[in-house]
């Protein structure tokens, strides 16, 4: 699920789209939730889950300089 999803927000966001950047943004939540909420299943791993909200971080930063620019 989560290699598909990537795929797709990655061309969306190498073509600039707005879609892109939703997909991008529901992926990196989701796969946060999953870790937090399945540890059985999918170890509970903090790392993972501190790496994305890192992510999601430097994205919304870079966007909000990119707003500004504008």
């Amino acid at each position: 699920f989560f290699a598909v999803l990537d795929l797709v927000a990655a061309v969306g966001l190498w073509l600039a789209a707005a879609w892109g950047a939703v997909i991008w943004l529901t992926s990196v939540v989701s796969m946060a939730v999953v870790e937090l909420a399945f540890p059985q299943i999918y170890g509970g791993s903090l790392f993972i889950v501190c790496a994305e909200v890192t992510m999601l971080g430097i994205y919304l930063c870079l966007a909000l300089v990119s707003a500004r620019e504008r």
